[in-house]
């Protein structure tokens, strides 16, 4: 793609001058450095206030790194087997790694608990997986669904772009649900009378549950992605 005429003049303008370095600030650059670097600016000139939503910002990604920190101190384990080492290297077992097998989702907006509401359920009981980079992994209601999977056939020709080269086969999958550390608004690693197991408070964005996103699973542990997934039976 050929530069526009008004940056081709400018270049042998220059080049007439015997200028070697210079830079052209496109508008995109600008505006791009307006709400990087120069907030002060962008409020004084346009009217956009950034300094607010730069701070909650900063103030949020603190507050998940603390919650991250504090959640793998008190909810791994300090010593792990050889055996369970060995079962989550080469099986998948993550949640050997854990001090608890089971966790307590409870919804910050839930004040009926322990009684369950025939309108919401505000609590339920599931197990944890895994960490993921956002945060962490439990298994998620119906635990396993029966699929319609596109996947590779087993042949020498590895384009991946050859639609003949994938078959569609049934399988069973495991559901699992990603909790994102931002919905996690608190923990209590003691948990009460009624389940004495650790309690997750989150906050329920969607309404029915904290996930950020469903992960469906081989039973060996492998992710399909939800584009190969043609159908849920």
């Amino acid at each position: 793609m050929s530069a526009p005429p008004s940056v081709d003049g400018f270049n042998e303008a220059c080049a007439k001058v015997g200028i070697q370095h210079y830079a052209i600030w496109s508008a995109t650059y600008l505006e791009t450095l307006l709400y990087a670097d120069y907030h002060d600016i962008l409020f004084g000139f346009f009217g956009i206030n950034m300094t607010g939503e730069r701070n909650d910002t900063i103030s949020a990604i603190r507050r998940n790194l603390a919650l991250k920190k504090r959640m793998h101190k008190e909810l791994l384990k300090t010593n792990i087997s050889e055996t369970d080492k060995n079962a989550i290297r080469y099986n998948g077992a993550h949640w050997l790694k854990f001090k608890y097998s089971e966790v307590l989702i409870r919804s910050i907006y839930d004040k009926n608990y322990p009684d369950i509401s025939n309108d919401f359920s505000g609590y339920y009981k599931t197990e944890i997986y895994n960490w993921y980079h956002n945060g962490i992994e439990v298994r998620a209601f119906p635990y396993v669904v029966d699929a319609k999977v596109r996947q590779l056939k087993r042949s020498r020709d590895i384009n991946l772009e050859n639609p003949d080269n994938y078959e569609i086969i049934r399988c069973r999958l495991e559901v699992f649900g990603c909790i994102p550390f931002e919905n996690i608004i608190d923990y209590d690693m003691d948990g009460d009378e009624y389940y004495i197991i650790p309690h997750l408070f989150c906050d329920y964005p969607c309404g029915s549950n904290p996930y950020e996103a469903i992960r469906y699973r081989t039973k060996e542990g492998f992710v399909v992605n939800n584009e190969n997934i043609k159908e849920i039976l």
